[in-house]
């Protein structure tokens, strides 16, 4: 890479995306790699900036959590520059799925060393997700957990989680996947992944890879809470389906039916799914992105 466009979101993960850009400053001038960077100031800017920067520079990396990756993806998905990300948010999890090295100065050298790969895009309604969409309770989750200010990461989540329970009903949506009816009953939540994780290392789509022109899909029937507390350790090993209480499925298209609004979340940012029916499908190749 011989320039490349940092987008940097400076209140992901608390204001860890401001916090770590001096170190990643010195870092990018040891390696002597050009580069600018940029901070956004308010919501989709990311996404403009990286369509301006497109032609301009060798690769765009995202400097923050889940949804400014995402946002930077939406001006990237169909052009022949790479996405490449710092993760400093929350959540992090569209990078777990790419396999990145932990430490900064690593994933600083896989930016500079410029391996590419080609990967897949899921799509709702024409709107792009690279990791995953959720409806129900992870929607109702993820909504209280970016309303705390006072904690990050997984126990930001898991705050979350203990405050939603007791208060969640579940809800009613009919799934098809690839035409064929798969679930017409309540569920708990339907979790739609290109990628394996959601929530900061919740596995609700354990067997996915965002390069399979597949979207894994998790239906998990209504619980009680004793039930849902006793499985939630199986929901971070990638055992959730020995819960028997999870359907998991793989399609590259799915038709959602819903009865009334439903919360839900896009790549961990919030979302509504309008009373009808939806559409959710993958894209392949939709996306070039740096890899180790």
């Amino acid at each position: 890479m011989k320039r490349v466009k940092f987008i940097a979101n400076p209140e992901a993960g608390l204001g860890k995306g401001r916090r770590i850009l001096p170190r990643l400053r010195g870092i990018l001038e040891d390696r002597g790699l050009s580069f600018e960077v940029e901070e956004t100031m308010a919501p989709k800017q990311a996404r403009d900036l990286a369509r301006e920067a497109v032609g301009q520079f060798d690769a765009v990396v995202a400097v923050g959590g889940d949804g400014t990756v995402s946002e930077v993806a939406q001006g990237l998905i169909h052009t022949e520059t790479p996405l490449g990300i710092i993760p400093a948010g929350s959540g992090n999890d569209f990078v777990r799925s790419l396999g990145y090295p932990k430490e900064l100065e690593d994933i600083v050298d896989c930016i500079a060393k410029g391996s590419v790969r080609t990967v897949d895009a899921g799509c709702l309604n024409g709107r792009y997700f690279v990791n995953v969409m959720g409806i129900g309770f992870d929607a109702v989750v993820n909504q209280r957990k970016n309303g705390t200010s006072w904690v990050k990461g997984l126990p930001a989540y898991l705050w979350a989680l203990v405050g939603t329970l007791g208060t969640y009903s579940p809800i009613r949506v009919d799934v098809h996947l690839d035409g064929e009816a798969c679930a017409a009953t309540e569920a708990y939540l339907v979790s739609i992944g290109n990628g394996t994780t959601c929530g900061g290392g919740f596995r609700l789509t354990p067997y996915a890879r965002v390069d399979d022109r597949l979207l894994d899909v998790c239906i998990l029937a209504p619980v009680r809470v004793p039930n849902l507390l006793w499985h939630l350790p199986k929901a971070f090993n990638g055992t959730i389906e020995k819960s028997g209480y999870a359907t998991l499925k793989t399609a590259s298209e799915i038709t959602l039916d819903t009865t009334e609004s439903l919360p839900a979340h896009i790549d961990g940012e919030p979302h509504v799914l309008e009373k009808g029916r939806h559409r959710v499908r993958i894209i392949p190749e939709a996306l070039k992105v740096v890899s180790k």
